[in-house]
């Protein structure tokens, strides 16, 4: 059986499928366990790295696409 990196967020299971690290901040690019169409990417909070962060805004989120992007 296969183990996987996963997240609950807003009820919902998500799979990590990537980590990035990307000046200084750790990025998860993570996929819902029952919709592999529902995808998002998430930041670890510094002030409490247990806890999971959206992205500030639209060009952090096309910075981190591309980085995800590149590193394949």
């Amino acid at each position: 059986m296969l183990e996987f990196e996963g997240y609950e967020i807003d009820g919902v299971d998500y799979i990590v499928l990537e980590k990035l690290e990307l000046d200084g901040e750790i990025y998860l690019y993570l996929s819902n366990a029952n919709d592999e169409e529902d995808i998002m990417f998430r930041k670890f909070d510094k002030n409490d790295p247990e806890y999971l962060i959206p992205l500030e805004n639209e060009e952090e989120v096309i910075k981190v696409a591309k980085a995800f992007n590149k590193k394949k």
